[in-house]
C-alpha cells in the first residue's frame, strides 16, 4: 500500500474516462516498486519509460471492449495502469491510501516488456510454465485465444482482468483484506466466494477446505523459482480438475483465487474466449483441460459472479474527486515558480471558495526576490486578473512576456494524444479561450504563444499536431488577427478558429449575421459613440436609434460577465448612467422578456464543438441579468434539481433547436464557440451572445452538482475528439470563413 503526499493528483485520476488512466508512473509508484522488488529479488532493477503509442492502444482497447457491468465495478475503485519494465512478474495491484490509512483506490502496474511482442497464447503459456522447472518429456501450453484474437491485446486484457479482480476485491465485504489482517469478512451472500473452496483457520490463517487440498498445491507459485518440476504437470492438473479451482495459479491463495476466477468468468463466459490447458509428453497430448466454468464444480463460483456483476458496485469510501483547499492553495504556491499554471488551478480554488487573495500577496512577496522568473511572473498575473486587479495583473504579464512567450501545459494524462499549439492574446483572462479549464485531465499537451504586433508566430515554430486560435474578438486584437490570416491560410497543420472567423463573435456582427434564421432570435446590436448616446439622453422619444426602441440594455464596448451592464427603460436611465463610466464606445440593443411563466429567467450556456452543441450550466433567476455565481444555484437544491433534469433532457432542446445551432456554426465559421442563451416564451432560442472565451469546465462541487461531470466529460471528450479529427486530416481541414 502507498500512503500517498499528493492524495489530489489521485483523486483527479476518477475524472478520467476508465481507459485514460493510464501511463508512465509517478515516483512514488516507482518509488514502491523498487522497494517491493528489493524484497523479493534485488537482482531485478525496474525502470521506466514510455512506452510506445501502439503498446497504448491494445491496453486501451482491452479495458474500452471489458463488458459495461465490469468497467462499472471499476469506475469508482480504479485509480491507474501504469507501465514500467523489470518487475519480478507480469504486473501487480496495489492500494494508494490517504495518510489517516482511508483508501482512495487501487492502481496496476504492467511490466511493459512482458508483453511488448508477445501473442496471447505465447505469453499464457509462458506464465503458466514460470511454476515448473522444465523438463523435455513434459511440456504445457496454454490457449486463450482463437487465432484471429492471438494478439497482444487479448493478453494484456487476460492480464488486466486478473489485476482487476483484485482491484474489484480491494476494501470489498466478500474477500479478506489483504493489507490488514486473513479475517474473513461477513459474506456477501449464502453462496459467499470464499465459502467455495477455503475456511478460516485463526484470524491470521485462511486454509483451503479439505476437499480443495491437494498434495502439491503448496508448491504452487509463479514467476519466482519453481519448486516444482514439469514431471509433475499431470499429477497437478489431475488434482486441479477435482477441485472448485479455475486454474492452478487459483489454488496458491485465497487473493489469487479470486484473481484468477474473475479473469477466466469474463473472459471465457462474458467475452468468449477459450481457456485450455493442454499436457503433452514426448511430443503426444496426454490431457487437456477446459471449460471450467461448464462443469458442475464452478456453478457455486458461476452463480457468485453472476450475482456479483448484475449488483450495483461497492463503492470505496471516497466516491468522486474532492479538494482540500488548502491543500490546492499549497500546491499552487508550491509550483508557481517551476510551472506555468494556466487558469484551470485558481478557477478551481475561486469555485471552491479558496483564498486567492492570499495567493497573489504571496506571489508578490515571492516577485521580489525571483524577479528573473517567468512562470512567477505568469501565474501571478493570473491571479491578480482573478482577483479584480485588472491593472496589476497586465504588468505582471508583461513582465512574465518579457522573459519568455511560450510556456507549456503538459497533459494531465500521459503520453498525450494531442500536442496543441495555442495562440493567445495578452491582457486579461477574458481575451482567449480557457481550453485548460475543459481539458484539465484529458490527454492533450497545450503549448500557449502570446502573440504581439512585431511577432505574431513564434520564431521558431514547435512541435505541434494541431494549431488552436484562442484569440477571442476584440478591437485591440483586430490588428494580430489581419496579420495572422494570410500566415494560417497554408499552415501545415489543421487550424481550429481561424483569424478570418474569430470577428464574427463580436456582438454588432454576430446580431446581423444571425438574422433571418428559423427559430432563432438576437436582436440588432448596435455600436454607439459616447456623443450618440448622450444625444439619445437628451431626447424623449421613445426609440434610442433606428429599431431600437426602450427598454434596451446597455453596456460598455468590451466588458464581459455583465460588467457595467444596465437596462434602461428611458432616456433618463441613460443620462444617469453616462456619467458613471469613462467608457468612449457602448453596445445597445433591444431587451426581450424571456421570463418564464413563473416569472423566473433561464440562461444556458451551452458550447458548439464542430457544430455539436453541449450544455455547459443553466441558471435560474428572479433577475433579468442572470449570472451562475450569483443566481442562487449553490444554495437553491430546488434550482439545482431543475438544472439537472434540464442537463438530462438535453439531447431534446438541442434537436428542438437544430436548425438554429446549425446557423450559427455556419455563419460564424467557428469550430469552437459558446453561446450564452435562453429561450422565449414562444419556444425561439434567444442568443445574447457568441464567443470562444467563454468558461467551460467540470469545478463545480460533487456534492452539490453530482449531475455535472457527466457532461463535462462529453464535452471534454469531443474537444479531444475535434483535436484527434483534425490531426489525422492534416491541414486546412479547419474553416477558413470570412463571413
Amino acid at each position: 500500500m502507498i500512503f500517498t503526499s499528493s492524495p489530489t493528483r489521485w483523486e483527479q485520476m476518477y475524472a478520467l474516462p476508465l481507459s485514460q488512466r493510464m501511463g508512465t508512473p509517478p515516483d512514488e509508484v516507482v518509488q514502491f516498486v523498487t522497494q517491493y522488488n528489493s524484497s523479493v529479488d534485488s537482482s531485478i532493477v525496474p525502470a521506466t519509460r514510455e512506452v510506445a503509442q501502439d503498446f497504448l492502444d491494445d491496453a486501451r482497447a482491452a479495458i474500452d471492449e471489458l463488458p459495461a457491468q465490469v468497467r462499472a465495478h471499476l469506475e469508482s475503485r480504479l485509480l491507474g495502469v501504469f507501465f514500467m519494465e523489470g518487475l519480478v512478474s507480469s504486473a501487480f495491484t496495489t492500494l494508494i491510501a490517504y495518510a489517516n490509512g482511508d483508501l482512495l483506490g487501487a492502481i496496476v502496474v504492467i511490466d511493459a516488456r512482458t508483453f511488448a511482442r508477445a501473442s496471447a497464447n505465447e505469453w499464457a503459456t509462458w506464465r503458466e510454465n514460470t511454476a515448473f522447472a522444465p523438463t523435455p518429456h513434459t511440456q504445457l501450453n496454454v490457449r486463450i485465444a482463437r487465432d484471429e484474437d492471438n494478439t497482444r491485446k487479448t493478453a494484456l486484457q487476460y492480464e488486466l482482468l486478473h489485476e482487476f479482480g483484485h482491484v474489484i476485491a480491494s476494501a470489498s465485504r466478500f474477500m479478506p483484506n489483504w493489507w490488514k489482517s486473513a479475517t474473513a469478512p461477513a459474506p456477501l451472500a449464502a453462496d459467499n466466494f470464499l465459502e467455495q473452496s477455503w475456511q478460516t483457520v485463526s484470524a491470521d490463517d485462511i486454509q483451503p477446505l479439505p476437499s480443495q487440498d491437494f498434495e502439491l498445491r503448496s508448491g504452487i507459485s509463479l514467476y519466482i523459482t519453481p519448486s516444482l518440476t514439469g514431471e509433475q504437470i499431470p499429477a497437478v492438473y489431475d488434482s486441479l480438475a477435482r477441485t472448485a479451482f479455475p486454474t492452478m495459479y487459483a489454488a496458491s491463495s485465497p487473493h489469487e483465487d479470486f484473481a484468477e476466477s474473475f479473469a477466466t468468468y469474463v473472459h471465457t463466459v462474458l467475452l468468449k474466449h477459450p481457456h485450455e490447458v493442454r499436457i503433452s509428453q514426448g511430443g503426444a497430448s496426454v490431457a487437456v483441460h477446459e471449460r471450467f466454468w461448464e462443469q458442475p464444480r464452478a456453478q457455486g463460483k458461476l452463480r457468485f459472479f453472476e450475482r456479483l456483476l448484475a449488483s450495483a458496485p461497492e463503492l470505496l469510501p471516497r466516491l468522486h474527486i474532492h479538494f482540500e483547499v488548502a491543500q490546492l492553495c499549497n500546491q499552487i504556491v508550491d509550483l508557481a515558480g517551476t510551472a506555468f499554471l494556466g487558469l484551470a488551478p485558481f478557477l478551481r480554488l475561486s469555485v471552491e471558495s479558496g483564498d486567492l487573495r492570499h495567493i497573489a500577496q504571496t506571489l508578490l512577496g515571492r516577485l521580489s526576490q525571483d524577479e528573473n522568473n517567468a512562470f512567477l511572473w505568469m501565474n501571478a498575473s493570473t491571479v491578480f486578473y482573478s482577483i479584480g486587479e485588472h491593472g496589476l495583473g497586465e504588468a505582471m504579464q508583461q513582465q512574465g512576456l518579457s522573459l519568455c512567450h511560450l510556456y507549456e501545459i503538459p497533459a494531465f494524462a500521459q503520453p498525450a494524444k494531442c500536442r496543441v499549439l495555442m495562440l493567445m492574446a495578452t491582457g486579461d483572462i477574458a481575451e482567449n479561450t480557457p481550453l485548460d479549464c475543459l481539458l484539465e485531465f484529458g490527454a492533450v499537451d497545450l503549448k500557449l504563444y502570446y502573440v504581439s504586433e512585431d511577432a505574431p508566430l513564434p520564431a521558431e515554430i514547435p512541435e505541434h499536431d494541431v494549431l488552436f486560435l484562442a484569440m477571442s474578438e476584440s478591437d485591440k486584437n483586430h490588428k494580430v488577427l489581419r496579420l495572422l490570416d494570410p500566415l494560417l491560410q497554408h499552415w501545415d497543420k489543421a487550424v481550429i478558429n481561424t483569424p478570418g472567423a474569430v470577428p464574427n463573435s463580436e456582438r454588432n456582427t454576430a446580431s446581423v449575421l444571425f438574422q433571418d434564421v428559423s427559430g432563432l432570435q438576437m436582436p440588432y446590436t448596435y455600436r454607439m459613440s459616447r456623443e450618440q448616446l448622450s444625444r439619445a439622453a437628451g431626447e424623449s422619444s421613445a426609440i434610442v436609434f433606428e429599431d431600437c426602441a426602450y427598454p434596451v440594455i446597455l453596456r460598455p464596448v468590451g466588458s464581459h460577465a455583465g460588467r457595467d451592464l444596465i437596462r434602461a427603460d428611458s432616456s433618463a436611465d441613460i443620462a444617469s448612467y453616462l456619467p458613471t463610466l469613462a467608457d468612449d464606445e457602448f453596445y445597445i440593443s433591444r431587451f426581450i422578456d424571456y421570463s418564464g411563466a413563473d416569472g423566473q429567467f433561464r440562461k444556458f450556456r451551452i458550447v458548439l464543438i464542430d457544430g455539436i452543441p453541449f450544455i455547459g450550466h443553466m441558471a435560474v433567476s428572479s433577475d433579468w441579468m442572470v449570472h451562475y455565481v450569483n443566481a442562487g444555484m449553490y444554495v437553491d437544491p430546488a434550482k439545482r434539481a431543475e438544472e439537472a433534469q434540464f442537463m438530462h433532457d438535453f439531447p431534446a432542446f438541442a434537436a428542438r433547436h437544430k436548425v438554429a445551432f446549425d446557423a450559427i456554426h455556419a455563419r460564424s465559421g467557428l469550430d469552437y464557440l459558446c453561446i450564452d442563451c435562453a429561450e422565449t416564451r414562444a419556444g425561439e432560442l434567444l442568443v445574447f451572445e457568441i464567443g470562444n472565451a467563454m468558461v467551460i469546465h467540470d469545478m463545480d462541487p460533487p456534492d452539490l452538482f453530482p449531475y455535472k461531470s457527466e457532461h463535462m466529460l462529453k464535452a471534454r471528450a469531443a474537444i479531444e475528439q475535434l483535436l484527434l479529427d483534425r490531426m489525422a486530416q492534416g491541414p486546412n481541414s479547419g474553416k477558413m470563413s470570412n463571413a
